[in-house]
């Protein structure tokens, strides 16, 4: 069964402002529920702090200044970072996959597909690409 284009369209800006309004809530509200539950939760103050990381490229990130034996310093910097990248990954990765990868299974026109790929982009960019939250 095809699907006409028109629905293949409203699926897509559906899916597209979908991830939009996802990406709006998670910067106004949820990131910083999120560091806020996350630091009651190892006895720290998490907050965005410019990092540079293995290859010495500052970005923004989540970070917090943790004291005590270094073993314990250690994970409590690899848990603030793993929670800051599985954050990134299920709401600013996974959602706009989704949405591409139902269109590929529904067997969309390229043309959408193409579209709604390269409208991610713009909105990852803005509110997923380690920029401060605001």
């Amino acid at each position: 069964m095809e699907i006409p284009l028109g629905v293949q369209a409203a699926v897509a800006v559906v899916g597209l402002s979908a991830y939009l309004v996802l990406s709006i809530v998670y910067r106004r509200r949820w990131d910083k529920a999120l560091r806020v539950a996350l630091g009651r939760r190892l006895g720290l103050d998490v907050q965005w702090r410019r990092v540079a990381d293995s290859g010495d490229i500052p970005m923004d990130a989540w970070y917090a200044e943790t004291d005590g034996p270094l073993g314990k310093q250690f994970g409590q910097h690899l848990a603030v970072r793993f929670a800051d990248i599985a954050a990134l990954v299920v709401l600013g990765v996974l959602p706009p996959l989704a949405v591409l990868g139902l269109e590929f299974l529904g067997d969309f026109h390229g043309a959408v597909i193409g579209l709604t790929a390269f409208a991610v982009i713009p909105i990852f960019g803005v509110y997923w690409s380690r920029r401060r939250a605001a």
